[in-house]
């Protein structure tokens, strides 16, 4: 994690106002003109997973759209690579997701 980056956090987890980082993968996607894809979401998803856990807080960060809620599969690879790299879940827009969490 870039040491500025660092600076800026660590006084907001000392004093217990960060719990965790997430990705907002729509919101990521839409600002780089882009359609959410594994390709695209891969590095900030890691660097996301890094700086948390430099921080000592939970890591939600998935290489996938949240937007992902028939596509079982993709999202479930989706937590499967995320977990690998030391995230510790997702955000959830829908009920089947919570379940594959699970």
């Amino acid at each position: 994690m870039r040491p500025k980056l660092r600076r800026r956090l660590r006084p907001l987890v000392r004093l217990k106002l960060l719990a965790a980082l997430a990705l907002g993968t729509e919101d990521f996607s839409a600002a780089m003109g882009a359609a959410p894809s594994p390709a695209l979401l891969q590095a900030p998803a890691q660097a996301v997973i890094r700086a948390a856990r430099a921080c000592d807080v939970l890591a939600y960060a998935l290489p996938c759209s949240i937007a992902l809620i028939e596509d079982t599969k993709a999202w479930q690879d989706g937590l499967q690579w995320a977990r690998a790299q030391g995230g510790h879940g997702a955000l959830c827009i829908h009920p089947k997701q919570v379940a594959a969490i699970h």
